[in-house]
């Protein structure tokens, strides 16, 4: 895995890169998290795809700007983000919401970051709504057990057509860190299905 800065609009953002061959695989860490989140995932995953993982800014090595984290702010990034390093190829997204180790283990300046984030994503439009009007297939992977965001939310996801939805038992909300061997082979079977139809 090999670590790169990306300087965008005065704004620097940490990544890595792992693999080389097979479409792009994008990990987006949870609120809270780092590039480090994905430490059981990212060499697995690079067997077969091109892993690239970022510190979101806010979070990381990357920028810590005193911002308003915005969902709209990084939904701008994601996008700067993709546009220069993945110009011709397809992208997988993977990512995780948030984070447990939390406030106490958050590098200086992160918590500003944090507070924003949780702030912005609590005060925006509900899409539940305009889940339907998602064309990507999508695949959830919830822990039966998870006590910070409960299996409940999976509901509203249950009658969309393109989405898969896997429960694994004894399971909490960090699945991707405790239950990775399963995890890796979901997802990456989930991508190559996904390819083929």
């Amino acid at each position: 895995m090999d670590f790169h800065i990306l300087n965008d609009d005065n704004l620097k953002i940490r990544y890595a890169v792992g693999g080389s061959k097979g479409e792009i695989v994008l990990l987006i860490h949870g609120l809270g998290g780092s590039i480090e989140s994905w430490v059981n995932n990212i060499d697995a995953l690079s067997k077969e795809f091109k892993v690239i993982a970022l510190d979101l800014p806010g979070f990381g090595l990357s920028d810590k700007p005193i911002i308003d984290h915005t969902i709209h702010f990084y939904t701008n990034c994601f996008t700067k983000f993709l546009r220069i390093l993945s110009r011709t190829r397809h992208v997988s997204i993977v990512g995780h919401l948030l984070e447990v180790r939390l406030l106490q283990k958050l590098r200086k300046g992160a918590k500003h970051a944090f507070a924003s984030a949780l702030r912005g994503s609590s005060k925006a439009a509900r899409l539940d709504k305009r889940l339907d009007r998602i064309k990507a297939k999508m695949l959830l992977i919830w822990g039966k057990d998870d006590q910070i965001i409960p299996v409940k939310f999976t509901e509203r996801f249950v009658n969309l057509r393109n989405c898969r939805i896997i429960l694994i038992e004894n399971s909490g909300h960090q699945l991707y860190f405790t239950r990775y061997v399963l995890f890796n082979n979901y997802v990456s079977d989930f991508i190559k299905e996904s390819r083929a139809i």
